[in-house]
C-alpha cells in the first residue's frame, strides 16, 4: 500500500518510511537461514520529520540484490540514525561473486535516486559511495527540513 498510494507524494512522515524499510528487511530475513547475517539498527527520534519516499529503500534493496546474503561472517549492515533534523544512512555489504550478466547492475535505480536527492534536497544532502572489488558502502546524510 505504501508503494502504491504514498510513494507518489513529495514527502511522507519519516516514521512511515522507516516502517516500510523495517518490513522489507523482515521479509528478506524470512529467506535466510542465518538471521545474524543482517544487522539493522535505527537510532533517534523521527517524530515530526518528513522525507521524500523510497529514497532510502533503494540503497537497502541493492544490498540484498548484489550483496553476499546469509553469511554471518559477512553481514549486510544497515544503520539509520536521526539527530535533530539530520538523517544518516549507512549500508554496507560484501559484493557477491555470483552476480550473473542478467542481474548485473544497470545503476538505473542509483541514478534515479540521485536525481530525486538532487530535486528534493538540493545542497542539503551528501552521498558517498565506496565501491571496490569486495565491499559496497553507502553513506548518506540528509538534512530533513520541511
Amino acid at each position: 500500500r505504501f508503494v502504491v498510494s504514498d510513494s507518489s507524494k513529495d514527502f511522507v512522515p519519516l516514521q512511515q518510511d522507516l516502517d516500510y524499510i523495517k518490513n522489507y528487511i523482515e521479509l528478506q530475513k524470512l529467506r535466510l537461514t542465518n538471521k545474524e547475517s543482517v544487522i539493522f539498527e535505527v537510532e533517534g527520534n523521527s517524530a515530526d520529520l518528513r522525507i521524500s519516499p523510497l529514497i532510502l529503500i533503494n540503497f537497502i534493496e541493492n544490498a540484498f540484490k548484489y550483496g553476499v546474503i546469509d553469511e554471518a561472517s559477512e553481514p549486510v549492515i544497515i544503520s539509520i540514525k536521526v539527530e535533530q533534523q539530520t538523517l544518516f544512512l549507512n549500508v554496507e555489504n560484501t559484493i557477491s561473486k555470483e552476480v550473473t550478466p542478467e542481474t548485473e547492475k544497470s545503476e538505473i535505480g542509483l541514478k534515479n535516486t540521485k536525481k530525486r536527492l538532487d530535486y528534493f534536497y538540493t545542497n542539503h544532502y551528501k552521498l558517498t559511495i565506496h565501491n571496490d572489488l569486495s565491499k559496497f558502502i553507502v553513506e548518506l546524510k540528509i538534512f530533513l527540513n520541511d
